[in-house]
């Protein structure tokens, strides 16, 4: 599944799946799964608060060179 690769990678998605096939049950399944999509929640958060943190950046610097932030012209 993608949602193990996007949440840990490759190789460890690969080496979750090699456990989880030598020892497969439903709940062990479902708590992968679970795990998988904790990981990614939090990777997307990451990423959400540094794009917002650049942008707040960008529209700070724009603002201080002149420039409405917005449309990036001069004010």
């Amino acid at each position: 599944d993608d949602l193990l690769d996007f949440a840990w990678g490759p190789s460890q998605a690969t080496q979750a799946r090699e456990r989880l096939m030598a020892n497969f049950t439903e709940p062990a399944c479902i708590q992968l799964f679970n795990q998988a999509q904790r990981a990614s929640n939090r990777r997307l958060e990451s990423n959400r608060a540094s794009m917002l943190h650049r942008e707040k950046k960008s529209i700070k610097q724009l603002a201080n060179a002149g420039l409405d932030p917005v449309l990036e012209i001069p004010t």
